[in-house]
């Protein structure tokens, strides 16, 4: 069974980012979050400070083992991550939205209940580090022990339907 591990994760200098943009611009990159009385400590306070609270400016790598090589493959077609593909086991990287847009790919697809188990681990450390947000429009639906695929919180019939092959 595959196995996930976060191996390249953004880390903020929150005191120079904060103090050179405020130089910059003359005006404090905090003012969003000091109105909401929220800490600059976190990926989602980054997200509010950027511009356009652009999904693009982290970027997170996981290494799995004990892959299939054919399971990779699989994964670079279908989904816009870069998939570095080695002998058992292979790196899967993306910047925000890549993994958005990929979690929700293979959870509209009939796949390998292994590839889904990758997803979700990756999945689940995003959410850890508060990034859950970026699924708030979808449900976690359990399929199988340890497994789960995301369904809109708008399909009000709870249908799997709409996966496809």
């Amino acid at each position: 069974m595959p196995e996930v591990y976060p191996i390249i994760v953004p880390q903020i200098d929150w005191r120079v980012l904060i103090d050179m943009i405020t130089y910059a611009s003359g005006q404090s990159p905090t003012k969003i979050l000091d109105n909401n009385n929220e800490t600059p400590d976190n990926y989602p306070a980054l997200l509010k400070i950027l511009p356009n609270h652009n999904n693009r400016h982290l970027t997170f790598s996981f290494l799995v083992v004990e892959i299939r090589e054919s399971w990779l493959e699989k994964i670079a077609h279908l989904t816009r991550l870069h998939v570095v593909i080695g002998h058992n086991y292979g790196v899967l990287t993306g910047h925000l939205e890549a993994w958005k847009q990929s979690v929700i790919r293979v959870s509209e697809l009939e796949i390998e209940p292994e590839i889904l188990r990758v997803f979700n681990r990756c999945q689940l450390y995003l959410e850890q580090v508060k990034l859950d947000g970026l699924w708030k429009d979808y449900r976690k639906k359990t399929v199988d022990e340890g497994i789960f695929i995301l369904e809109s919180r708008y399909d009000y019939f709870g249908s799997t339907a709409g996966r496809k092959t």
